[in-house]
């Protein structure tokens, strides 16, 4: 990069506290920020490599595909995933990101919601369509959360995709 974007892009940096420039000095260290990120990520790995043994134990069993997943912001990302043996194949990859009102694991992670929380989720969230059998109802979605937190299995009945079924359980 040319000398001038390097400093501006450096500058931006240092004002959002990724990067910390050294003083009296020209050289840039870590910041707070940047460290955060960093150690967010050592956890996930860790989380991947305990629930990667799990989640291929379970394909073994059931010969279906396993997904890890975390909620981000108002969705779920699939941190780790198996494939199943049969001949049909998900095709999500790690890293994607999913709706959590029509996905069993987001389901499942809305149930851990408090009150508060479920109905700031439901006041901000649009409830979109993806298929004829999502829930796009307010009052449904809340029903059915509530069955979640009562039995602990989340299903997704061709909500998401019109071809998958899926359940999913919180660890």
């Amino acid at each position: 990069l040319h000398n001038s974007t390097t400093f501006h892009l450096a500058k931006t940096m240092v004002s959002l506290g990724y990067i910390h420039q050294i003083r009296d000095s020209k050289r840039y260290r870590i910041g707070r920020h940047l460290f955060t990120l960093a150690a967010g990520a050592l956890d996930e790995i860790e989380l991947v490599m305990l629930a990667t043994p799990v989640l291929e134990k379970l394909m073994r069993d059931t010969g279906e595909c396993s997904h890890f997943a975390v909620r981000s912001g108002d969705n779920v990302v699939v941190l780790a995933k198996t494939a199943g043996s049969g001949m049909f194949q998900m095709v999500d990859q790690v890293g994607v990101m999913r709706p959590a009102h029509c996905t069993a694991l987001g389901k499942v992670l809305l149930a851990a919601f408090s009150p508060e929380q479920m109905e700031r989720y439901l006041a901000s969230h649009e409830l979109r369509a993806f298929t004829a059998k999502t829930v796009v109802d307010r009052n449904a979605l809340t029903r059915e959360i509530e069955a979640v937190r009562r039995s602990g299995i989340g299903f997704d009945d061709g909500e998401f995709d019109a071809e998958a079924r899926c359940v999913a359980v919180p660890v």
